[in-house]
């Protein structure tokens, strides 16, 4: 239909994916989501979602390793330095004369 003025081009109506649809990873992906909701929380915080996948043995290697990257920050939180002090990032060792990890 090449050339046939009106349908060389632009938008068709009718034409491309329908409004809502999604493809197949998509759709996995929510099919995974679903799999590790729990039903009986209705609003579940990231932090406690991440957690769970990651906790899960029957969860893809790659998923849980991204969620235990995700979830680090709110697991593994810093002591809070009081008002009047300067947080230190290594300590000095009297011996070695040399610095080491704090912790």
């Amino acid at each position: 239909m090449a050339g046939k003025k009106g349908w060389s081009g632009g938008a068709r109506p009718g034409a491309g994916r329908k409004r809502g649809g999604h493809n197949r990873a998509t759709l996995a992906l929510r099919e995974e989501l679903d799999r590790h909701r729990d039903p009986a929380v209705e609003d579940m915080l990231p932090s406690a979602f991440l957690k769970r996948v990651m906790l899960d043995e029957s969860a893809p290697l790659a998923a849980r390793i991204m969620c235990a990257r995700g979830v680090i920050p709110y697991l593994e939180q810093p002591e809070p330095t009081p008002p009047d002090e300067i947080p230190l990032l290594r300590y000095w060792t009297k011996d070695s004369g040399t610095a080491s990890s704090g912790g």
